[in-house]
């Protein structure tokens, strides 16, 4: 459902199933080979047993894709600006991408709407991997 925040789009519980990858009801789950997505996923699940805990309380958890945009120092970013973008040889993942700020009107709204629990928040669409490095003007080792 779009929220008015041009370029970006909050998935709403009742499109989640067609237009998001990643179901807001769905807990987070973690790889055990990354520390940064375990992270998140038990701050998350932190978050979310407060939330229970708390029912007099509203609490959003936002979850935001990459950042992109000047101002933006993420692992999206770093890789981006990279002078040689290493790639995989036939693997092109789709990504989704969020420009910083359409994430600060996002967390706006959050904060001036009452929304319980988690809210996916990307840009509309998907982007080839390989189309991402070409727009930042980055080689590809693949």
């Amino acid at each position: 459902q779009q929220r008015g925040v041009p370029g970006a789009e909050v998935v709403d519980r009742e499109r989640a199933a067609v237009r998001a990858q990643l179901r807001e009801a769905w807990a987070l789950k973690g790889a055990d080979q990354s520390r940064f997505i375990a992270d998140k996923v038990e701050a998350e699940a932190q978050v979310s047993r407060f939330a229970q805990k708390s029912p007099d309380r509203v609490v959003t958890t936002l979850r935001m894709a990459p950042l992109l945009g000047a101002g933006a120092d993420t692992l999206a970013t770093s890789y981006l600006s990279r002078k040689l973008c290493p790639t995989l040889l036939g693997f092109d993942p789709l990504m989704q991408l969020l420009h910083e700020d359409d994430a600060v009107e996002a967390t706006r709204r959050a904060v001036h709407v009452d929304v319980r629990g988690a809210v996916n928040v990307a840009a509309p669409g998907v982007v080839p991997l390989s189309r991402a490095v070409r727009l930042a003007g980055v080689k590809t080792t693949g």
